[in-house]
């Protein structure tokens, strides 16, 4: 499935799509939603300080291996890309 999201292309596989459908219909703990609530924030860390430096991501990709977050040909410095990394960590701590 494809679909833009404020015109960033957006994929999702079909493996992320069962991935997912089986981690929430086997989680006895309830706790699976939480889960994905702090991954999707850990991303939007991730794409909060992209908008900050200046970039936009090329696309989104959602697999069954995780998430990536594909950058377009602009460059960035060193310290803004470390900036980018560590957003999505540091969102997690908060």
């Amino acid at each position: 499935m494809e679909f833009r999201f404020f015109g960033v292309p957006v994929k999702i596989t079909v493996g992320f799509a069962c991935v997912m459908s089986f981690l929430l219909l086997t989680d006895r703990t309830g706790l699976m939603p939480y889960m994905l609530l702090s991954f999707l924030l850990h991303e939007l860390g991730h794409l909060t300080a992209m908008h900050i430096v200046g970039t936009r991501p090329e696309r989104l990709v959602l697999s069954c291996i995780g998430i990536s977050i594909v950058r377009g040909a602009d460059t960035v410095s060193y310290r803004d890309q470390m900036l980018i990394s560590a957003a999505g960590p540091l969102i997690n701590l908060a």
